[in-house]
C-alpha cells in the first residue's frame, strides 16, 4: 500500500518502551481507522504477552 511501519524501542526508568509507527499515508481512509484499531489490538496483546 506505500505505508511504512517502524519499531523503535528505547528504554529509561527501568522499562523498556516500544515506539511504533504507520506512516506515509497517502490520504485518509476507511482502512486507516480499520488498520489502526487492529494495531491497539496487536500491541496491547503483545505487552499482556511479555
Amino acid at each position: 500500500m506505500g505505508t511504512e511501519v517502524s519499531f523503535e524501542l528505547t528504554n529509561g526508568a527501568g522499562q523498556t518502551y516500544v515506539l511504533f509507527k504507520h506512516s506515509d499515508w497517502k490520504a485518509p481512509s476507511d482502512f486507516m481507522g480499520h488498520g489502526s484499531t487492529k494495531w491497539a489490538v496487536f500491541l496491547l496483546s503483545l505487552k499482556e504477552a511479555v
